[in-house]
This record gives structure tokens, sequence and C-alpha cells, in this order.
């Protein structure tokens, strides 16, 4: 939707529920996913998408999830029964900004951009009962074009986070 001339706002919210008959989960004895039987899974997201004026674009989007085992005879909607599946995060969250624009700098065109992305782990449960720590991650990155020539600048994980993706 249309928040005001040249500013656009979009909003999105989902809930789910699964059923999985057989699941695989990364076992650290085995080195590889074996099977854990049935599980459930439950949560919901929400998503906002905002732009300016075609120079400023932000998204942001936060997802809720849990994860069971489900337990021998548990009633179909009983959604939480069961242990924890490991490494599902209960809550997860990424934002992006980026920002465009040209300059005029004595009769000529200079292309800027800048842009930040964050995202954010909760602790997941992790094999023998035990919790992970919560994980953020920031990347920012800057770019000046002149004509044909652009110089630009990207940081990954700017606060070196200890996150596995990055290792």
């Amino acid at each position: 939707s249309t928040c005001a001339d040249s500013t656009a706002c979009i909003g999105r919210r989902r809930a789910f529920a699964t059923w999985i008959e057989d699941d695989l989960v990364f076992d650290p004895n085995a080195g590889r996913n074996v099977s854990v039987g049935p599980s459930r899974r439950y949560g919901g997201m929400v998503a906002l998408l905002f732009t300016l004026a075609r120079k400023l674009d932000a998204q942001a989007s936060v997802t809720y999830a849990q994860a069971h085992l489900t337990e021998t005879g548990a009633p179909a909607f009983e959604l939480g029964s069961g242990p924890q599946l490991p490494y599902v995060p209960r809550l997860a969250g990424r934002v992006d900004v980026a920002y465009h624009d040209t300059l005029r700098v004595r009769d000529e065109s200079l292309g800027v951009s800048a842009g930040f992305g964050g995202t954010f782990l909760g602790k997941k449960p992790l094999p023998y009962g035990q919790l992970s720590p919560r994980t953020t991650v920031v990347d920012v990155g800057g770019e000046l074009r002149y004509r044909f020539v652009a110089v630009e600048l990207l940081v990954e994980n700017l606060f070196d986070a200890r996150y596995h993706a990055y290792d």
C-alpha cells in the first residue's frame, strides 16, 4: 500500500503449523542428519517493507518458531508437546536498509549508496538439553560511482560475532 506520495509501506504476517512424518536432525556423534521420527512445528512471522522517494528502502522481518518431536499417541493439535528439536531458533529477525542517491558535484553526477543489514538469532535448543547463545551479525557497505568507475566497501560480520556461517 502507499503511505503517502512517493512512499510505500507493505506489511505481511503469516502463521504456520506443520506435521512431519519422518524428520531429520543433525547428529553430532554420527556427523550427519539422522531420522528422528515425527515432529511438529508451529509459529508465525511478520515482515515490513518501506520505500521512500526511490532513495531509501528498508525491510524487516521477525519469525517465531517452535519445533517438537511428536510423542507416541499425542493428539494431533498438541503442537508443543514432546521434546524440542535441536537447532531450530525460537526467534529470528533480519533488518536491511539501503540508501541510493545521485549527487551533483561541479556539474558531474556522483552516485552514492550505503547499506546496513543485521541478523538476530535467538537461543536454539542443542543436543543434551543445552541452549546456544544468541547471535547478532551486522553487515555494512557503501559505494561511490563516477561515470564507469565504482569504489565499494563491504564489511560482513562487522563485530566479529561467533556464528558458524562465518567460521
